[in-house]
C-alpha cells in the first residue's frame, strides 16, 4: 500500500475514533436521561461514522472485486455516491437539528421565571 492509502486510512480511524467519542457523548446524555439530545447525537455520530466505514469497505473490497468481474470505475464512483452521502447528509441534518433543540433547550432554562404575586393577607 502506498503512502496516500496509509494517510487515507489513518485520517478515517481518527474520524472514527472522533465519531465513537460523540456517540459515547449520546450515550451518556440517554444515561442522564436526556432522551432527545442523547438519542439524536448517538443517532447522528453513528451514521456519520458509518459513511466512513462504507467509504473504507466499498474502496478496499467492493472496487477491487468489482474490477476484476469487469466493471468500470464509474460503478463504483455511482456505488459510493449512493450509499455514502444519504449516510452522510442525514448525519449532517441530525447534528444540525441536535444544535438547535440543545440552544432552545437552553433558552427555555434560561428564562427567567415569571414573579408569582402573593394575594396580600
Amino acid at each position: 500500500m502506498n503512502i496516500t492509502g496509509v494517510l487515507s486510512i489513518t485520517a478515517d480511524a481518527l474520524l472514527c475514533l472522533a465519531y465513537l467519542v460523540g456517540i459515547a457523548a449520546g450515550v451518556i446524555a440517554l444515561v442522564r436521561r436526556q432522551t432527545r439530545l442523547g438519542s439524536l447525537a448517538t443517532a447522528a455520530f453513528f451514521l456519520l461514522g458509518l459513511a466512513v466505514v462504507a467509504r473504507d469497505v466499498l474502496a478496499l473490497v467492493v472496487l477491487p472485486a468489482l474490477l476484476k468481474a469487469g466493471g468500470t470505475y464509474i460503478t463504483y464512483s455511482w456505488l459510493s455516491f449512493c450509499i455514502e452521502t444519504p449516510l452522510f447528509m442525514i448525519g449532517v441534518i441530525l447534528l444540525v437539528v441536535l444544535i438547535f433543540t440543545s440552544i432552545q433547550k437552553q433558552a427555555v432554562q434560561a428564562a427567567p421565571e415569571e414573579e408569582k404575586v402573593h394575594p396580600a393577607q
